[in-house]
């Protein structure tokens, strides 16, 4: 059994709301709502990738398809934030 815990309540600053944790597969899941976005719904998952090495995967779904190049840009400027407190550089 996968222990999974929702919590649609639980809503950050910035208007995203955590949606589902999953420990087990290091995964989380979460949708904002705004002025600009109809739509944002997104799951972060850290997998192995080799020894001592780890890969965050990170999907979002916008709407309307014109706030895409807006969300890369800022999912761009997290990963880049994530490097820098890891200390790592990207492969």
């Amino acid at each position: 059994m996968v222990e999974r815990r929702t919590s649609p309540c639980l809503t950050n600053g910035f208007g995203e709301s955590l949606r589902n944790l999953d420990d087990a597969r290091r995964r989380l899941v979460y949708a904002a709502v705004s002025e600009r976005v109809k739509q944002h719904s997104a799951s972060v998952q850290v997998t192995a990738d080799g020894e001592g090495r780890a890969r965050l995967i990170w999907i979002v779904d916008v709407l309307p398809n014109e706030i895409a190049p807006y969300i890369d840009a800022q999912m761009d400027q997290a990963a880049l934030a994530m490097q820098k407190a890891l200390g790592r550089n990207a492969a």
